[in-house]
């Protein structure tokens, strides 16, 4: 989903861990697991092509700014709780972006986003 930003956001740019957000629920970004977020988000970077513009905590989450090779925007990772998801993209806008693109569960409201599309994910668990 694309989303307009606006304000300034509270965030607190930093370094997290794994293990900082291994029990928290990854409440905005991709659909892959959250490990695997987490490992592209800090640890899966190719000549610099992927990039993680920012990272850090905003209200009681964790959160990954991270560019978009060859489009606008910025991606948006959040791990903790989706009420954080407002003052991040407040704090994207301040640091320059005009759109940002995640993805939601289908509950959450888009916080006057314009939704792209919606589309169902099937996936089976692995053990």
């Amino acid at each position: 989903m694309w989303v307009p930003l606006k304000g300034e956001g509270k965030a607190e740019p930093t370094a997290f861990s794994w293990d900082d957000v291994k029990e928290l629920e990854l409440v905005a970004g991709r659909f892959q697991s959250s490990y695997s977020m987490y490992f592209s988000a800090f640890k899966d970077s190719i000549a610099g092509i992927h990039y993680t513009v920012e990272s850090g905590r905003v209200g009681e989450s964790y959160y990954a700014l991270r560019n978009l090779p060859g489009r606008e925007g910025v991606a948006v990772l959040l791990w903790g709780r989706v009420e954080d998801l407002k003052p991040l993209l407040g704090r994207a806008r301040a640091l320059g972006f005009k759109r940002a693109l995640t993805v939601l569960p289908g509950e959450v409201e888009s916080f006057g986003a314009e939704k792209i599309r919606k589309i169902k994910i099937l996936a089976k668990e692995l053990t």
